[in-house]
């Protein structure tokens, strides 16, 4: 059993369906093991983050086939950002994409942190569980997790019967007709390995979710950590965006890897941060018959490595 957490981590902004690629090869590593044990290495678990480009993904209960056409050209609509001094204007548009998640609808985005832990929930055998994860202790650790990182920055959270992760500064963390929600959350299983996972909004532009009843939740708000921190007078706002927001993204992905580890396997949990290039000589043979995708997510991150905010 391996207590080895292998934290593959995106820097800057990821095309969506790059990180979808790189997720999809690492499951099937795993259920490939689980097929056939003894020929097969086993591989480990792995923690994939990244910050996507705009898209809005379509969970089984919400296929984009059952929506209006008029919903679709609304989300296809670009969103406009004009510089501060009201001169140069930046236009997104957002990819329209249908994953074996669960839930409903939801966006992800730069400024978000999306973290995918692909993992056997069985393989995890501590005298915490010693019947492997089930699928509410895997549910609870990453809402914990999450609230934990959130508990770094001096932000109270909550859950409730809804998946994911809540805030409400004005009311000091309590549940109320205020709550708003900070992580949205949804999972896939396929003989028990995890894919798919949360999005946690740090510095995401919120008017994307304008658009859209976020995890089909009526009545309910959508927020940001820099923007709980503005609202609550934090004065580590002002720290967290004088970091830059890539280290701050990197140094947040590290932070909940480290607590999600930590969660599972205890004190004998160990986080190894894996690169691009070693991720692809570990996966070559896999690798090269995604050859295209691959080396798209590489140009990418060359890019992003030269060009942080």
């Amino acid at each position: 059993m391996s207590t080895t957490l292998k934290h593959i981590h995106l820097p800057g902004t990821t095309p969506f369906s790059a990180a979808q690629a790189l997720q999809s090869l690492l499951v099937t590593q795993h259920l490939k093991y689980k097929a056939s044990p003894s020929t097969t290495p086993e591989p480990p678990p792995y923690l994939l983050t990244f910050s996507p480009t705009p898209v809005y993904t379509f969970g089984r209960r919400s296929p984009p086939s059952l929506l209006p056409p008029s919903t679709l050209s609304t989300l296809r609509e670009p969103l406009v950002t004009r510089s501060k001094d009201g001169g140069r204007e930046k236009v997104e548009e957002a990819e329209l994409v249908a994953t074996s998640r669960g839930g409903l609808t939801t966006f992800h985005g730069p400024g978000q942190l999306v973290v995918y832990p692909i993992i056997d929930l069985k393989s995890i055998r501590t005298p915490r569980f010693p019947q492997g994860l089930g699928v509410r202790d895997y549910v609870c650790a990453l809402e914990k997790t999450t609230m934990s990182l959130l508990s770094m920055y001096k932000i109270p959270s909550f859950t409730t019967s809804n998946p994911g992760v809540w805030v409400n500064p004005r009311e000091g963390g309590k549940t109320g007709e205020k709550e708003e929600k900070i992580a949205a959350l949804g999972v896939h299983l396929r003989r028990h390995v995890s894919s798919f996972g949360l999005g946690l909004n740090i510095f995401t532009d919120l008017r994307w979710f304008e658009r859209i009843v976020a995890c089909g939740i009526e009545g309910r708000g959508v927020t940001s950590l820099v923007k709980v921190q503005g609202d609550m007078g934090n004065e580590d706002k002002r720290m967290l965006e004088n970091r830059g927001k890539e280290i701050a993204m990197m140094s947040a992905a590290g932070q909940w890897g480290e607590t999600f580890a930590e969660r599972l396997w205890g004190e004998e949990a160990w986080v190894d941060w894996v690169c691009l290039e070693e991720l692809g000589k570990e996966l070559e043979e896999e690798i090269g018959r995604e050859d295209e995708w691959f080396e798209s997510l590489k140009r990418a991150q060359g890019l992003n490595l030269e060009d942080v905010d």
